[in-house]
């Protein structure tokens, strides 16, 4: 490996393969060894006999007689220059596979969100936000080749994510987030946030055009057993049996030859396993995909506090709301305005809704007028059986009611948002009921 003959390197002084500018390296691995009675391993070039450096890794042991006394050293070493290579070679294959999905996903969201800024001129200063969101989004896809990592919230990367595909999925299929504040992972944000684009990508392509109102694609993000999973689930086509044991090969595509490269999930998984987790799936053909990534949670760990919106007080950031609206394109609205600052459940009718009041909720943010039941007599369900809740209910509506409902609506607690609203009215108008929350 270093080209040396073994009677040449018999007795040399180990530290005769390091190069001069990784010495003080090596010797802390070595420290560290001593201090803690452990194996340890390190990567880094080591000099050959020719002078030329090879990239080695170095696993050391501890060497003990029968008293257990420490009598020497144990080094196995490896040659990683092949390994390294390979790497090299798969981080080049993943920035292209990045890079034939940013047009397309950058060409969607500007796309969507300079409608909004045209054409919606009362509302250009939201519109603009939402493009600086978009671009700050795409800046951290963007350095995804930059593979250091730190601490980050899974839920965070999902909701950035989905900010950057959301008007390609609203386009097909309803979209549910259900995103519970988590600890802390180990990992590459960029990176990340690359796998969820690639599996939101899979799971919009496998629901056909035409009827937005009968799919869905759920983002779900939960803790089990000290493990973080992050969880897109598409209602669309499945994957056939027989392939399924395929799809995380390099190159291999459901996808027609002239759509994508068959990287996406080859790639997610290679970055997944890299900081010590792994993709998993279960799917039908028919009824759908869910695609779950699972990565160590780091143990009382956050990445930070999220800065809260102008005018709305810290204590109401990360609150979970429920959203409940029978109109799509308003609870994508929603999501869009508030996922960056609260996790955000959705629920298409008030049924719906009282099903997912099994788990707490800070805030409820419902609809006046719905078919079947109305948002009032949601709201007295909940004041006969979750009467904690009252309190928390905030209506939207667009001012057509009855006397009945206006008298309703008076005796409230709280006020009532006036569509069309604002981002910054409906975070003012919900900072209002969190910052009262648990009063009567």
């Amino acid at each position: 490996m270093f080209g040396y003959r073994a009677p040449e390197i018999i007795g040399l002084p180990f530290w005769t393969l390091i190069p001069p500018a990784n010495i003080e390296a090596a010797e802390e691995v070595y420290a560290r060894m001593l201090q803690e009675h452990s194996g340890q391993t390190i990567e880094m070039p080591h000099l050959a006999k020719d002078g030329s450096e090879v990239d080695a890794r170095v696993t050391l042991f501890m060497h003990r007689d029968v008293a257990d006394r420490i009598v020497g050293i144990l080094a196995v070493v490896h040659d990683i220059s092949e390994e390294r290579e390979k790497r090299a070679r798969l981080a080049q294959t993943t920035r292209l596979a990045m890079s034939d999905e940013l047009p397309g996903v950058l060409g969607d969201r500007m796309t969507a969100s300079t409608r909004r800024l045209t054409g919606e001129v009362a509302n250009g200063l939201a519109g603009a936000r939402r493009v600086e969101e978009v671009i700050r989004d795409l800046q951290s896809l963007a350095r995804a080749e930059d593979e250091r990592t730190a601490p980050v919230q899974m839920e965070r990367v999902m909701a950035a994510a989905l900010n950057l595909i959301a008007t390609r999925l609203t386009a097909r299929a309803e979209v549910v987030q259900d995103l519970a504040s988590l600890p802390a992972v180990e990992a590459n944000a960029g990176q990340l946030c690359h796998v969820f684009v690639s599996l939101l990508v899979n799971a919009v392509e496998a629901i056909e055009e035409g009827a937005p109102e009968s799919n869905r694609i759920t983002l779900r993000a939960w803790q089990e057993d000290g493990t973080v999973i992050g969880e897109i689930r598409d209602t669309g086509s499945g994957i056939p049996e027989n392939i399924q044991g395929r799809v995380f090969d390099p190159f291999f595509s459901t996808k027609e030859r002239t759509v994508g490269t068959g990287l996406g999930l080859a790639v997610c998984q290679r970055m997944v396993s890299e900081i010590g987790g792994h993709v998993d799936f279960e799917s039908r053909v028919g009824q759908g995909t869910s695609f779950r990534v699972r990565l160590p949670a780091l143990p009382g760990k956050t990445a930070g506090p999220v800065e809260p919106p102008t005018g709305v007080d810290t204590a109401a950031s990360r609150a979970v709301v429920l959203v409940v609206d029978d109109e799509p394109m308003l609870r994508t609205m929603l999501v869009e305005m508030l996922s960056e600052h609260h996790d955000v459940v959705v629920a298409a009718s008030a049924d719906e809704a009282q099903a997912l009041l099994h788990r707490p909720f800070d805030a409820i943010l419902c609809d006046l007028t719905m078919p079947l039941r109305t948002g009032i007599e949601f709201h007295r369900w909940i004041r006969e059986h979750r009467p904690e809740l009252v309190s928390r209910v905030l209506f939207m509506t667009g001012g057509c009611f009855t006397t009945e409902d206006r008298d309703y609506l008076d005796a409230l607690p709280t006020d009532t948002l006036a569509k069309p609203f604002s981002e910054d009215e409906v975070l003012a108008a919900l900072s209002a009921v969190l910052e009262a929350r648990g009063t009567t």
